[in-house]
């Protein structure tokens, strides 16, 4: 768990695990599968590298060795976040959880939007600024919510990534200056 309180964390930690789980407990979720995918799917983080979804992967496939729970599932459902492909109804699933702060209320996606930003801090503002836009359009050109569960926070994903997108094209300087 120390990895997960790494201070170049900032939004990949215990609280976004902790957010998965609870949500995956509101739906009544029990699939022990996704909730090991949920403690583990980002268990090795660092914005600097781009093979965080593979290590996490590994640490699952050891850490999960001689459990009841199917291990290459977990570790396929890990890998499936590095894209959010889906697919199936539980990679679709944890893809909705995973992705659930897209569908927040304004407030708690700009705390999100501001926690990433910190984890990217050694990046340009403007490099930043760019790239996070581009993914965000690619976000908001598609669906994010696939499952019935989670469908009704569509509109304000939506809303949401467009108001960032908004922001980091208009004046990247304002999320440097939104209070943390």
């Amino acid at each position: 768990m120390v990895e997960l309180q790494a201070p170049h964390r900032h939004y990949h930690t215990l609280t976004h695990m902790s957010h998965i789980l609870n949500s995956y407990d509101e739906i009544g979720g029990t699939d022990p599968a996704i909730m090991a995918a949920a403690w583990l799917h980002d268990i090795r983080y660092d914005a600097t590298r781009g093979d965080n979804e593979e290590v996490s992967a590994e640490i699952a496939r050891a850490d999960l060795a001689g459990t009841q729970v199917d291990v290459q599932l977990v570790v396929d459902i890990i890998l499936d976040t590095k894209h959010h492909r889906g697919g199936n109804p539980l990679f679709d699933l944890f893809n909705d959880l995973d992705l659930i702060i897209l569908g927040t209320r304004e407030h708690e996606y700009m705390e999100y939007a501001r926690a990433i930003r910190r984890e990217y801090s050694f990046v340009p503002l403007e490099v930043y600024a760019a790239k996070r836009a581009q993914i965000l359009r690619g976000f908001n050109e598609t669906q994010i919510f696939k499952t019935d569960d989670f469908a009704d926070r569509e509109k304000f994903a939506h809303r949401n990534l467009q108001t960032e997108i908004e922001l980091l094209e208009r004046d990247p300087n304002l999320i440097e200056v939104i209070p943390k």
